[in-house]
C-alpha cells in the first residue's frame, strides 16, 4: 500500500513515533508500547490514530510528536525535498521515500506549522486550479494566485485539484458551468529532487466556465467535503475552510 505522512518539526517533550518494520516485513507505526500496523488501516474511513495522530485515506497527519524512521530501513530510504511553491514563496520541504516491499511511505516533514497547514489545505484535501483559458496566448495567468482576469475572452477553464478525492464541489452562480471530461493524464505532477519519484495531484473535476461580458469580478467557490484536521485524542487541530476564487472579466 502507498501512504503520505504529514509531519512538524516542533519541539515536543513527548515520545517520537518511529516507522519500523517488524519480523515479517510488515511496516508499522510505534510510539513507545503503542503500535499501529499501516496495512491495518482502513483507508475508506477516517481514523482517529490514538495518541499519535489520525488519517484520511491513505494521508496520516502526525503533527504533535517528532517522526522518525528506524535504522533498520536505512537501505529502504531515499531522501530528497520538494519544492512548495506559493504566490510569494517558495519552501524546500524534507521528504523521505521508503519502500519495503510493495509498501511506499512518502513523508513530508515541514519546518513551519503555517505552512503545512496550506500544503494539505490545497496540495492535499483540494484546491481551484486554472487549467485553460483563450487569455493565455496575450496574458498568462498564474494557477497558484487565486485570482485571474478575463480581458480577450469571457471564458476559463478550471480543475478540482488534488491529493486526495474529498468530493469538493464547485459553485459558479454568476457563470454557465459546463462539466468536462476528466482523463487519465489529467494531474500535476511535483518532482521530488534527489529521487526518481513524484508527488502526482489529481484533477478530480472539470469546468468550462462562460461568464457575460464586462460583468466585472465574479466569485466561484469550492465547498470542501473534508473540513478538518484532528489530532491523537479526536480534537480538531486544523479547521479547513471552503475557498474562494474571483474571476475578473472586462
Amino acid at each position: 500500500m502507498n501512504f503520505v505522512i504529514i509531519g512538524i518539526k516542533i519541539p515536543t517533550q513527548t515520545p517520537p513515533i518511529v516507522l519500523i518494520k517488524d519480523g515479517t516485513d510488515r511496516l508499522l507505526l510505534r510510539k513507545e508500547t503503542n503500535e499501529i500496523y499501516l496495512d491495518s488501516l482502513n483507508i475508506a474511513l477516517d481514523n482517529i490514530l490514538t495518541d499519535m495522530g489520525s488519517s484520511i485515506g491513505n494521508i496520516i497527519f502526525l503533527l504533535g510528536s517528532e517522526f522518525q524512521i528506524d535504522s533498520s530501513l536505512e537501505a529502504n530510504t531515499e531522501k530528497g525535498f520538494i519544492r512548495y511553491k506559493e504566490p510569494e514563496q517558495v519552501t524546500d520541504v524534507e521528504t523521505t521515500k521508503t519502500i519495503l516491499g510493495a509498501d511506499e511511505i512518502i513523508f513530508y516533514y515541514f519546518d513551519d506549522d503555517k505552512i503545512a497547514r496550506r500544503f494539505v489545505e490545497k496540495k492535499i484535501l483540494g484546491e481551484i486550479y486554472l487549467l485553460n483559458s483563450q487569455e493565455q496566448a496575450v496574458f498568462p495567468f498564474y494557477p497558484l494566485f487565486r485570482e485571474a482576469y478575463l480581458f480577450t475572452s469571457n471564458f476559463i477553464e478550471v480543475g478540482i485539484l488534488g491529493y486526495l478525492d474529498c468530493q469538493n464541489t464547485l459553485s459558479a452562480p454568476s457563470a454557465t458551468a459546463t462539466e468536462l471530461a476528466v482523463g487519465p493524464t489529467d494531474k500535476i505532477s511535483i518532482p521530488i529532487e534527489n529521487t526518481n519519484a513524484v508527488f502526482d495531484l489529481s484533477i478530480w473535476k472539470k469546468y468550462r466556465l462562460d461568464f457575460t461580458a464586462g460583468s466585472g469580478m465574479n466569485v466561484i467557490k469550492m465547498a470542501r467535503g473534508k473540513r478538518a484536521i484532528k489530532d491523537g485524542a479526536g480534537n480538531v487541530l486544523w479547521e479547513i475552510h471552503d475557498e474562494i476564487f474571483k474571476i475578473y472579466v472586462a
